[in-house]
């Protein structure tokens, strides 16, 4: 089982309009807990999700990625990844 909670390679960071970086899934909720709604309807509207596609597509945690594709609040969003990051940990440690 892939380890989802480890930092994805530098290159693959998520670079966050207000200046943020995420290297995992853990920095992925602190920035949910704290982002602004400009900010998070530039990367989740009707045209993208780009946290679904980094989730999906680098993180390569397909299960958070399908429950995350049609979130549109962050406040969920967020909800959904803690459960997934205690979820995991509970095999990770």
């Amino acid at each position: 089982m892939a380890n989802y909670l480890e930092d994805v390679p530098e290159d693959k960071a998520f670079w966050v309009k207000d200046g943020g970086v995420l290297k995992n899934l853990k920095d992925l909720a602190h920035k949910l807990r704290e982002i602004d709604r400009d900010t998070f309807i530039y990367h989740v509207n009707s045209a993208k999700n780009d946290f679904f596609n980094w989730v999906h597509d680098v993180v390569g945690d397909l299960r958070l990625a399908s429950q995350i594709a049609s979130v549109k609040n962050s406040q969920k969003m967020l909800k959904l990844v803690q459960d997934r990051i205690h979820n995991l940990q509970k095999f990770h440690t």
